[in-house]
């Protein structure tokens, strides 16, 4: 579905340009809606900010180049399990599958930032100097991408990123507590998406990357 996004998007209009950064980003890095999305007009107090994005290339320094670009790493400053609201960060390396890539989807949403002249606690997904990219329209085109590719559309949601992530780690070999602490999961909830995995994690973005590759 990501890559049936990406390909039909047009990265001139913010809109698109926030639905395939937000869609390709809350995939690799299994987020919850609320972490990068506004629901029934509400935006969470720890949603991404742009300032919460940072990419970086070999050496440690920060990055607007894709080519140099190695890395990425967000900073999740409270969520569903973290009611105390203390900060965690997660970093990923270049899937080598652009634009489904986390690297290339945290530029792409870095770039719209600085069209669209955001400040650094400004939400990472707006579309509009105030309108923040909603999960309702997110859901609207997971569910066309989904019905596209003979899927249930029914059962999409932007939760479906999330459990999709989840489901991509496992596939690609990733060890099970491996898959719980990337995606944040305080119990074993997640396992109900899963089947049993093999014990490996290394390089997680490029074998996520690889397993959406795939044909439909």
């Amino acid at each position: 579905m990501l890559r049936r996004i990406t390909d039909s998007a047009n990265l001139s209009v913010p809109q698109h340009r926030v639905l395939c950064g937000a869609a390709v980003l809350g995939f690799f890095f299994c987020l919850r809606g609320a972490e990068y999305l506004c629901s029934r007009g509400k935006r969470h107090a720890y949603s991404l900010q742009v300032g919460d994005v940072i990419v970086r290339d070999s050496n440690g320094a920060t990055s607007s180049s894709f080519t140099r670009a190695t890395s990425v790493q967000i900073i999740l400053r409270g969520s569903k399990t973290d009611q105390a609201g203390h900060s965690t960060k997660r970093t990923l390396l270049k899937s080598g599958l652009a634009p489904v890539c986390p690297v290339f989807a945290a530029l792409l949403l870095q770039r719209n930032a600085c069209l669209l002249k955001l400040s650094p606690d400004s939400p990472l997904c707006s579309i509009g100097r105030q309108r923040m990219l909603s999960a309702d329209t997110m859901t609207k085109v997971l569910r066309l991408a989904a019905k596209q590719a003979g899927k249930d559309a029914e059962r999409i949601s932007t939760h479906s990123l999330r459990t999709g992530g989840a489901s991509a780690l496992h596939a690609a070999g990733v060890d099970a507590d491996a898959i719980r602490m990337h995606g944040r999961w305080a119990s074993d909830a997640y396992q109900a998406y899963l089947r049993e995995a093999p014990a490996t994690s290394l390089q997680l973005a490029k074998r996520m990357g690889h397993v959406t590759s795939k044909p439909n």
